[in-house]
């Protein structure tokens, strides 16, 4: 498993503390709330247990995509 810890911002929802999840040998990866347990998509790892793609879905907010 990867030792490269990622930095979730929290839930939307609830504002909990997130974790990744994954599934089939770490090639897949969804990112989840521990709290209220809503979840981003599962997409597929770039490497096995590599959280990078998730964590982006997960950190990513409406108000990120603004025009300055």
């Amino acid at each position: 498993m990867s030792g490269k810890k990622f930095e979730y911002v929290p839930c939307p929802c609830c504002g909990g503390d997130a974790f990744a999840q994954f599934e089939v040998y770490g090639r897949w990866v969804r990112i989840c709330c521990k709290d209220c347990g809503m979840s981003s998509a599962t997409v597929p790892a770039q490497k096995a247990y590599d959280a990078s793609a998730a964590a982006q879905l997960w950190n990513k907010r409406v108000e990120n995509d603004k025009p300055a």
